[in-house]
C-alpha cells in the first residue's frame, strides 16, 4: 500500500485533469514567488529558467509533431499543454456511430488519443484502448479519457439496415439460383441489459469487446462489423440453397416442401443466435425476397414438366384404353356365352326327332317364342294396350 504522501507526489508529477491545473498553480506561483524574493531589479535571473522551460517545451512539441506527423506545430504545443496542465483540452463529438468532425480539422483525439473529452450523444458508444488491450466504454455525455487512452471503436447502439444484392448459390441439383435482395436489420447484442446511463439503446459490454477485436481479416484488410454481420446472414441461404433441388425452392406446393418456413427457424434457431452473439450482434427483422434462375434454366424445367406430364397423360390414355378393349373382349364373351346357353336350353325345350330339317324348325319356332316373351315382359303396357283394341 502506498503512503499519502508519495501517494500525492506522484499525482502532482503524473496525474491528469485537476492535477495539471495544480501543476501550473504550482509553477505560477513558483514564479511570482521567485519575484518577490529576488525583487523586481533582480527578474534577469529568471530570464534563464523561463527560457529554458519555454525551449523545452517546444523542443517537446516538435517531437511530437514528428512522431505523430501533425500538420502544425501549434497542435502538437497544445496536445503537451494539454498532457501537462490539462489546458486546451480537445473535445471530440460522436454521433451516428462515427466521429465528427470538419473537412480538413486535425482532432487530436483521432490522431494522439488522451487526454481529452469525448461528447458522445445519445446511441452511441466508445471502445478505448491502451497498448496493453481495451481499457474502457464509454456511453452517452461528456466522458473524460486519459492520456495513452485512444479510440479503438464507435459503435451505433440504433438498429442497421443490411441489403445484400445478387446473392448467388447452387442448388444440391447444379442449378444457379440469385437472391436479387435480401434485407435483414440488426443491432449491438444487449442481452436485455439497459444504458446503465439512462440512455433508451442498450448493450453488453462483451457484444461491445467482440465488435472491436473479434473481426476476421481479408487482403484488403480488417473487416468491418457490417460486413461479418453480413457473411453470417448470407451464409444461412446460402448453405440451405446448397442442400436443396431447384423444386424445392421454387416449386414448394408441387414437392411439398415449405422452404420459407424452414429458413425461418434456421434464422430463429439457437447456433444462430448463438453465431451472432460471438460476433456481437443480434438479428432483429430479414426478408428474403425471392428466387431467380436463367431464362435457359426456365425453358429446360418447363420441357421437363411437360415430358413429365405428357408421359403420365399418355399413360391414362394407353390405360383406359386397354381397359376399353378389355371390357368389349369381355362383353363379346358374355354374349356368346349367353347365346350358348340359350341354345341349349332351346335343345332342351323341344322334343328332337329323327328329321334335322324339323329339329331346326323347332329350334328357330322356341327362340322366337322366347324373344316375344321377353318382349312382352319389357313392356306390358303394350300389351294390354293391343287387347284393348281388338276387345273394342
Amino acid at each position: 500500500m502506498r503512503r499519502p504522501d508519495r501517494f500525492f507526489f506522484e499525482d502532482l508529477f503524473s496525474g491528469e485533469n485537476r492535477w495539471g491545473m495544480l501543476r501550473l498553480f504550482v509553477l505560477v506561483g513558483t514564479l511570482l514567488l521567485s519575484v518577490l524574493a529576488l525583487g523586481l531589479h533582480n527578474l534577469r535571473f529568471l530570464v534563464g529558467p523561463v527560457g529554458i522551460m519555454v525551449i523545452v517545451l517546444l523542443w517537446g512539441a516538435m517531437y511530437i509533431r514528428d512522431i505523430y506527423e501533425l500538420k502544425s506545430l501549434g497542435a502538437a504545443l497544445n496536445y503537451l499543454l494539454a498532457c501537462l496542465f490539462s489546458l486546451r483540452m480537445p473535445r471530440l463529438i460522436i454521433e451516428g456511430g462515427a466521429s465528427q468532425t470538419r473537412p480538413g480539422e486535425e482532432n487530436l483525439i483521432e490522431t494522439i488519443g488522451g487526454p481529452g473529452t469525448l461528447v458522445i450523444k445519445s446511441g452511441n458508444v466508445v471502445l478505448c484502448e491502451t497498448m496493453q488491450g481495451p481499457s474502457s466504454i464509454h456511453v452517452a455525455g461528456e466522458r473524460y479519457i486519459r492520456r495513452f487512452e485512444r479510440i479503438h471503436q464507435v459503435i451505433s447502439l440504433e438498429e442497421q439496415q443490411g441489403i445484400s444484392e445478387d446473392v448467388t448459390a447452387i442448388t444440391k441439383d447444379g442449378i444457379l439460383v440469385t437472391i436479387p435482395s435480401l434485407k435483414y436489420r440488426y443491432r449491438v447484442y444487449s442481452g436485455r441489459q439497459k444504458n446503465p446511463a439512462g440512455d433508451p439503446f442498450g448493450y453488453s459490454i462483451p457484444a461491445v469487446v467482440s465488435i472491436g477485436y473479434q473481426r476476421n481479416v481479408s487482403a484488403d484488410g480488417l473487416l468491418p462489423w457490417e460486413s461479418q454481420v453480413k457473411t453470417v446472414v448470407e451464409s444461412v441461404i446460402t448453405d440451405y440453397i446448397n442442400r436443396h433441388t431447384l423444386d424445392t425452392l421454387t416449386a414448394p406446393y408441387y414437392t411439398g416442401s415449405d422452404p420459407r418456413g424452414e429458413i425461418r427457424k434456421i434464422f430463429e434457431s439457437p447456433a444462430l443466435t448463438s453465431w451472432l452473439r460471438n460476433i456481437g450482434a443480434e438479428l432483429v427483422w430479414y426478408e428474403i425476397g425471392h428466387f431467380e434462375f436463367g431464362e435457359d434454366v426456365a425453358r429446360q424445367r418447363l420441357s421437363t414438366w411437360q415430358t413429365k406430364w405428357d408421359g403420365e397423360s399418355r399413360y391414362v390414355r394407353a390405360y383406359g384404353e386397354a381397359k376399353r378393349k378389355a371390357y368389349q373382349e369381355l362383353g363379346r364373351a358374355e354374349a356368346q356365352a349367353e347365346m350358348l346357353m340359350s341354345i341349349i336350353q332351346a335343345l332342351e325345350d323341344i322334343q328332337l326327332s329323327g328329321r334335322p330339317e324339323e329339329n331346326l324348325r323347332n329350334v328357330f319356332l322356341a327362340r322366337t317364342a322366347r324373344v316375344l316373351e321377353a318382349m312382352t315382359e319389357t313392356n306390358p303396357n303394350s300389351t294390354q294396350g293391343q287387347s284393348s283394341q281388338k276387345t273394342g
